[in-house]
Order: C-alpha cells, then structure tokens, then sequence
C-alpha cells in the first residue's frame, strides 16, 4: 500500500524558495559585467546633467546670453551617445585612469562643438560660444569626479567579491592555468572562473594538483556548461582542442549573450599598437612596433610633457592635499621611490604618494622558504590615507612628475 506524506510547513516554503531560485529568479538577475557597466554609465549620466546645470547658471551670474532650455538639455544626451559610440560602455578588463580621463575630455569638447554647430543650423540669436565653452569646462571638471567615483565604487565592490562575473575558461594548459590564477589572485578585474572547458579536462594540460578548476564540460557542451554554472563570459586560452572544433562553442556563448575573450596566438608579440585588418574577411593582426627614435615618437614625448604638466597645474589643490594628508598619516617622505628600468636600460626612480608607514615590528621579516614575494607580508603597514589612495589609485599621481621629467 503507497502512503502519501504530506509536507509540513517549513518543507513547503523552502521547496517553493528552491523553485522560485529555478524557475522566476534567474529572469531578474542583472549580470556582474552589465551591472559594472551601469554603475559608470549611472555616474556619467548624473555628472553630465549636474556640469550642464552648473555651467548654464555660471554663464547667467557672467551676464552671458542663455540658449533655449530644450537645446541645452541636449548636451547630456549627446555626450552619453557620443560615449556610446566610441565603445566607452563596452567592458574592458582593464583601463587606466589616464585613459578614461583623456576619453573624458576629448568626448566633452567633441559633444560641445556639436552642440555649437547645432545652434549655428538651427539660428539661434546671440554669441553663445563663451556659454557653451563653460558648460563645456565645467563638464571637463566633473566629469573625471564622476569617473572616478565609479572606479573606485566598482574596485570596492570586487574587492569584497561582490561584482564578479561568473567566468569558463577554455583550455587546461599552462596559460589557461595562469590566467584562471591570475583572475582568482586579483579580483579588481571582475572575473571569478568557476570551471574548465576542454576535449579531455581531466588529462589535458596542467595536472589537478596544479590547476584546481573543476572540469565542467567540452566545447560540444559548451551551452550545457554555460547553464549550469550561469557563467557571464567565456576566456579561450591554448586547449587541446582544434580550432574548427572551438569555433561552435565559442558561437554558442555568443549566442547566449556571453562576453567572450580569445587570447591569441604567439600572444608574447602582441602590444598595444597591434590592430587587426582584414583580407578576404580574413582576420590578420597588425603587430606595430615602436621606434623610440622617430619623430613620431619625439612629437609624443614633447606632448605627453605639456599634456602631464596642464593636468598637474588643475589637480595642483588635490595634490597638495593629496601630500599633506600622507605626511600627516604617518612619519616619513611624502613620496616612495621605486626603482625602475626605462628606455635604453636607464634605471628611473618611479614615483608615488607613500602608502605605508615605515617598518617597525617587522623589519626581520623573512618570507617562508619557497614563498613568491608580493602582496602584503609580514605586517600589514597600510595608513589609513595609503589604504584610500590604493583603492582608488590615487598614489599613482605623482608619476605625472616622472612623464615631465621625461623618465
């Protein structure tokens, strides 16, 4: 005889949670990549508004003419769009801040100009260049705030492992290994690897004492693999696998709206200035050197020093704060002096706001036989100040005196 038993009450509710996580919750989850994304197009948005606001009521105390409300609120707009299109929200591993403050300004005079001419087509009466050159400088004023606030929020939030994207690596090999490794031992770049994809993940490759991902399919299960991890993106490092097989799987996470990384071939000769061109619909990469003797690159020098001392001159108040708040943390120089090798071998102090206290307690420290040097060893000298201006890379900014000086 069967015998039916019913669920008591607290059964049912957990049963109904685990569904609800199955069934009605994965419909609602917005993904770490689009949600770190959203976090810098949400600053960008309330700057731009705020710098259009601030510049239009600075041209009214300057006694200047103020376009119609509707066409100044047109700014914001086509600074976002003009973002958009120069692929500022497409995620990126990693971006400095001197690359995203220079997107900043040159998007910010571009969006002005074209608000200029607008207003040139359409007829708008009065000289309104000075009005629209002020919203345009108090949008490059805040702006890179804004930017930088949202940097910071977003490498908090890695940081505590909380703005993570699921990741599958595909390969076993000794640069899938390294790179699952490197993404684990730094968190800033937002990618948690959560399992292996390889044609033999259980022999190809590194061994399982070394790589300690779990195998979670083959690029035939790549959709499968995709699901039942709710993996975000997908990195394509060396497999065991043939090209031609890796093809379908890599459509696959396209297909499922996966963010997906290839790192190529002979990838120890590919720099910065390497782009792609195209024969036939062929891909083939460009590898660009650099001839630190040309013009091209003298012209660059001599613009990186102007460019390096008019960005020093407007932050010269965040500097200054910036030096009396680490002489003020702790006893000690303002600045650390790291040893570093520039062109032609020379060796270079590299410059940046001191960020830890000197050593007391721990000056015998030695690390453990077999340990690699890095992170924070022995005790943990980090100011509060040195904290702060690491998470947000501010210590970095005295470097601006090494691009003046031309080291």
């Amino acid at each position: 005889m069967d015998v039916a038993v019913q669920p008591v009450p607290g059964e049912r509710v957990e049963s109904l949670l685990r569904a609800l996580s199955r069934g009605l919750a994965p419909r609602f989850t917005i993904p770490m990549g689009a949600l770190g994304v959203l976090i810098k197009l949400s600053a960008d948005v309330v700057m731009a508004s705020i710098a259009s606001l601030a510049g239009m009521v600075w041209a009214q105390r300057s006694g200047l003419p103020i376009p119609p409300v509707w066409m100044m609120s047109c700014y914001a707009p086509l600074l976002i769009a003009l973002f958009a299109a120069r692929s500022a929200y497409r995620r990126k591993l990693h971006n400095t801040l001197l690359e995203e403050f220079m997107s900043v300004q040159t998007t910010a005079a571009l969006a002005a100009m074209m608000l200029l001419a607008g207003m040139v087509v359409t007829d708008v009466r009065g000289d309104l260049g000075d009005t629209v050159a002020k919203v345009w400088l108090a949008t490059a004023a805040l702006l890179p705030i804004g930017r930088l606030s949202a940097v910071t929020a977003k490498r908090d939030l890695r940081r505590r492992h909380r703005l993570q994207s699921r990741t599958l690596i595909v390969g076993n090999g000794v640069v899938a290994t390294h790179l699952a490794q490197r993404f684990t031992d730094n968190p800033q770049y937002g990618i948690l690897p959560v399992g292996l994809i390889d044609a033999d993940p259980e022999s190809a490759g590194m061994p399982r004492s070394v790589c300690t991902l779990p195998p979670v399919g083959t690029p035939e299960t790549m959709a499968a693999a995709i699901r039942d991890t709710g993996a975000e993106a997908v990195v394509v490092a060396f497999s065991q696998t043939r090209d031609e097989d890796l093809v379908p799987a890599i459509r696959a996470a396209r297909l499922a709206g996966l963010t997906v990384w290839v790192v190529p071939r002979m990838f120890d000769a590919v720099n910065k200035r390497s782009r792609v061109d195209y024969v036939g619909g062929m891909p083939v990469l460009d590898l660009s050197s650099t001839n630190p003797r040309s013009w091209q690159f003298t012209v660059k020098h001599v613009a990186g020093r102007m460019l390096a001392a008019v960005i020093l001159l407007v932050i010269a108040p965040l500097f200054a704060a910036l030096a009396v708040a680490v002489g003020v943390s702790s006893p000690g120089p303002v600045f650390y002096r790291q040893p570093r090798i520039g062109r032609d071998g020379i060796v270079f102090d590299c410059l940046k706001f001191r960020s830890m206290s000197s050593p007391v307690a721990d000056h015998n420290f030695v690390p453990r036989q077999g340990a690699a040097p890095g992170g924070v060893e022995g005790a943990d000298r980090r100011t509060a100040v040195g904290r702060f201006l690491r998470s947000s890379s501010l210590d970095e900014l005295p470097q601006l005196i090494n691009v003046i000086r031309g080291t």
